[in-house]
């Protein structure tokens, strides 16, 4: 083996070199083995390939955790195991390697959608028409009632629907809209 670094952190004063050289080599050793598995007999390989990446994500997540100086705990493999790349990023949120989950940034998103466009359809019509057309080509949202909205929106530019007549219909959208991410929590610190 060549020169190893030194490797410490603020919660270990001292040298974790050899601690990060064996847990890498861990997780290289299963990810190897599993390879293996999976080339191998069928009827065993469901249980195999899973219990090698359970020790696999094993030593990952303490690597993870000592590297970003997060706190492990050894929930964090489960949380992984049972709910997949949801999981991961649960615990990578939690280490601080991720500020935010998918889920977490796409509640935040439509949180503030939600919140700009019903701060503009309860206003004048111009210049919120446009503003709002604005809003939704550039919000990136995928989502049925934000198309609903779009819909709307158009209605009221070929001269289809009356501005009063998208606040009265928008509204309980938005409503419906912001209903869909109550359960979702917003991240740390916001």
């Amino acid at each position: 083996m060549g020169q190893q670094p030194s490797m410490t952190s603020p919660r270990f004063q001292f040298d974790m070199a050899d601690w990060c050289v064996e847990k890498a080599a861990h997780v290289v050793d299963q990810l190897a083995r599993l390879l293996d598995d999976v080339r191998g007999d069928r009827d065993e390989r469901d249980s195999v390939v899973e219990n090698a990446i359970g020790m696999a994500l094993w030593n990952a997540t303490k690597v993870l955790a000592f590297a970003s100086g997060g706190e492990w705990s050894p929930g964090d493999r489960d949380t992984i195991m049972e709910a997949g790349y949801k999981g991961y990023e649960n615990v990578a949120v939690k280490y601080g390697v991720l500020d935010e989950t998918e889920a977490q940034s796409q509640a935040r998103k439509i949180r503030e959608f939600e919140a700009s466009f019903r701060d503009l359809v309860v206003g004048p019509r111009s210049p919120n028409r446009k503003l709002l057309h604005v809003l939704l080509t550039r919000c990136g949202l995928s989502h049925p009632l934000i198309e609903r909205l779009a819909d709307l929106l158009e209605e009221v530019t070929m001269g289809r629907l009356e501005w009063d007549d998208l606040q009265a219909s928008a509204l309980p959208l938005l409503d419906e809209l912001k209903a869909t991410v109550e359960d979702e929590p917003e991240r740390s610190g916001v």
